[in-house]
C-alpha cells in the first residue's frame, strides 16, 4: 500500500480504517503511523485548524525489501503446495517468479525493478491466479489455503506495482 503521509495520519487520528479495494479489507493505519514516525509536525497545516493538506514529509510507507521477501515466501509456499499436489508446471512458474524477486533483493529504486521486468512478470502471474479459466487458478483453488496465499501474492504485487509506478 502506498499512501500520502497526510492520509495515513488523518485516517489514524480519526480512527477510520483504510479500505483497500483490491483485497477488499479494512486496514487500521495506527501501526503505520508508529512504524514510520508520521507526525503532524512533518506536514504543512492548511487554513483550518488540524486539517492536513500538503505532505512535506520525506517518509515512504513502502519498503521494497520487506515486501519482496514476504512475496517470495508466499510464492514459495504456494509452489511447494502445488508440487505436493502434483501440479509441477504451475509450481515452476511460481518458483521462477520467486527467483526473480530474490535476484532483486538489493534493488533500491523502481527503475531497477522495471528494467528486469519483475513487476510485469508478477502482473501476468496475478492475472492467471485471478482468471477462473486458467490452469493455475484451478490448481490453486484445489489446494488448502491456496486462495488465501494467492490473495497475499496479489497484495504484494499491488504494493510493488504501485511503487514501480
Amino acid at each position: 500500500m502506498w499512501l500520502p503521509d497526510s492520509m495515513i495520519l488523518n485516517q489514524s487520528k480519526d480512527s477510520v480504517p483504510f479500505y483497500e479495494y483490491i483485497t477488499k479489507q479494512k486496514i487500521n493505519l495506527s501501526q503505520t503511523v508508529n512504524n514510520y514516525d508520521i507526525k503532524t509536525e512533518n506536514l504543512m497545516l492548511g487554513g483550518q485548524a488540524n486539517q492536513l493538506i500538503a505532505d512535506k514529509s520525506t517518509h515512504t510507507t513502502f519498503n521494497f525489501n520487506n515486501c519482496n521477501i514476504g512475496l517470495q515466501g508466499d510464492l514459495n509456499d504456494l509452489a511447494q503446495s502445488l508440487t505436493q499436489a502434483g501440479d509441477e508446471e504451475e509450481a515452476k512458474e511460481l518458483q521462477n517468479a520467486a527467483i526473480a524477486l530474490e535476484q532483486a533483493e538489493n534493488f533500491k529504486n523502481p527503475k531497477e525493478v522495471k528494467k528486469k521486468g519483475i513487476a510485469k512478470r508478477l502482473g501476468r502471474l496475478v492475472e492467471a491466479l485471478e482468471n477462473k479459466d486458467s490452469k493455475l487458478h484451478k490448481a490453486v483453488k484445489g489446494i488448502k489455503n491456496g486462495i488465501n496465499i494467492a490473495q497475499d501474492i496479489a497484495k504484494g504485487y499491488s504494493a510493488i506495482s504501485q511503487w514501480v509506478g
